[in-house]
Protein backbone atom coordinates (compact mmCIF):
# COMPACT_ATOMS: atom_id res chain seq x y z
CA UNK A 1 0.00 0.00 0.00
CA UNK A 2 1.33 3.40 -0.63
CA UNK A 3 1.04 6.80 1.42
CA UNK A 4 2.71 7.23 4.56
CA UNK A 5 2.08 5.05 7.46
CA UNK A 6 2.73 5.71 11.29
CA UNK A 7 6.71 5.51 11.12
CA UNK A 8 6.46 8.65 8.48
CA UNK A 9 4.43 10.31 10.79
CA UNK A 10 6.50 9.95 13.97
CA UNK A 11 9.74 10.95 11.59
CA UNK A 12 7.93 14.08 10.18
CA UNK A 13 6.78 15.39 13.74
CA UNK A 14 10.21 15.11 15.18
CA UNK A 15 11.60 17.11 12.42
CA UNK A 16 8.77 19.79 13.48
CA UNK A 17 10.18 19.82 16.76
CA UNK A 18 13.73 20.21 15.86
CA UNK A 19 13.20 22.74 13.33
CA UNK A 20 10.70 25.07 15.40
CA UNK A 21 12.76 24.21 18.68
CA UNK A 22 9.51 23.01 20.50
CA UNK A 23 7.78 20.36 21.99
CA UNK A 24 5.15 18.18 19.95
CA UNK A 25 2.03 16.16 20.95
CA UNK A 26 -0.43 14.32 18.58
CA UNK A 27 -3.86 13.29 20.00
CA UNK A 28 -6.12 11.29 19.02
CA UNK A 29 -9.70 11.97 20.60
CA UNK A 30 -13.08 9.45 19.42
CA UNK A 31 -16.06 11.53 17.48
CA UNK A 32 -19.84 11.00 17.86
CA UNK A 33 -21.66 8.21 20.35
CA UNK A 34 -20.76 5.18 18.10
CA UNK A 35 -17.82 3.16 17.37
CA UNK A 36 -16.51 4.13 14.06
CA UNK A 37 -18.14 7.69 14.26
CA UNK A 38 -14.28 9.09 13.79
CA UNK A 39 -11.90 10.77 15.30
CA UNK A 40 -10.74 14.48 16.03
CA UNK A 41 -6.77 14.31 15.36
CA UNK A 42 -5.04 17.33 17.08
CA UNK A 43 -1.42 18.47 17.00
CA UNK A 44 0.08 20.67 19.79
CA UNK A 45 3.29 22.54 20.06
CA UNK A 46 5.02 24.96 22.78
CA UNK A 47 8.22 26.36 22.26
CA UNK A 48 11.49 25.26 23.93
CA UNK A 49 13.10 28.88 24.33
CA UNK A 50 15.25 28.64 27.41
CA UNK A 51 16.73 31.65 27.37
CA UNK A 52 13.90 33.91 26.83
CA UNK A 53 15.48 35.95 24.32
CA UNK A 54 12.30 35.43 21.95
CA UNK A 55 8.33 35.66 23.46
CA UNK A 56 6.96 31.64 24.05
CA UNK A 57 4.69 30.53 21.52
CA UNK A 58 2.10 27.76 21.78
CA UNK A 59 0.41 26.17 17.81
CA UNK A 60 -2.42 23.29 17.75
CA UNK A 61 -3.93 21.99 14.77
CA UNK A 62 -7.43 20.18 14.01
CA UNK A 63 -8.11 17.57 11.62
CA UNK A 64 -11.14 15.54 12.05
CA UNK A 65 -11.21 12.14 10.28
CA UNK A 66 -12.74 10.21 8.02
CA UNK A 67 -12.64 13.01 5.20
CA UNK A 68 -13.18 12.67 1.72
CA UNK A 69 -9.28 13.82 0.99
CA UNK A 70 -7.86 11.03 3.31
CA UNK A 71 -8.65 7.61 2.49
CA UNK A 72 -6.38 5.93 5.48
CA UNK A 73 -6.17 7.57 9.37
CA UNK A 74 -2.37 7.87 8.69
CA UNK A 75 -3.07 9.78 5.43
CA UNK A 76 -4.80 12.64 7.61
CA UNK A 77 -2.60 12.32 10.55
CA UNK A 78 0.47 13.16 7.97
CA UNK A 79 -1.44 16.26 6.33
CA UNK A 80 -2.17 17.30 10.15
CA UNK A 81 1.46 17.57 10.95
CA UNK A 82 2.17 19.09 7.36
CA UNK A 83 -0.83 21.70 9.00
CA UNK A 84 0.51 22.08 12.43
CA UNK A 85 3.94 22.29 10.60
CA UNK A 86 2.61 25.70 8.86
CA UNK A 87 1.23 26.67 11.94
CA UNK A 88 4.66 26.52 13.89
CA UNK A 89 6.67 28.09 11.28
CA UNK A 90 3.81 31.08 11.00
CA UNK A 91 4.09 31.03 15.03
CA UNK A 92 7.80 30.71 15.81
CA UNK A 93 9.08 32.94 12.65
CA UNK A 94 6.68 34.87 11.34
CA UNK A 95 4.95 36.47 14.63
CA UNK A 96 8.54 36.83 16.07
CA UNK A 97 9.61 39.14 13.05
CA UNK A 98 6.28 41.13 13.28
CA UNK A 99 7.34 41.85 17.12
CA UNK A 100 11.13 42.95 16.45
Amino acid sequence: MNGPDATDCSLYLRQVEQTHNCASSVLMDPVGLHAGDGWRLSAVSTSRNLLGDLPAWTAATVLLWPSIQHKTIEAALYALIAAHDHECSRRSFWEQVNLT
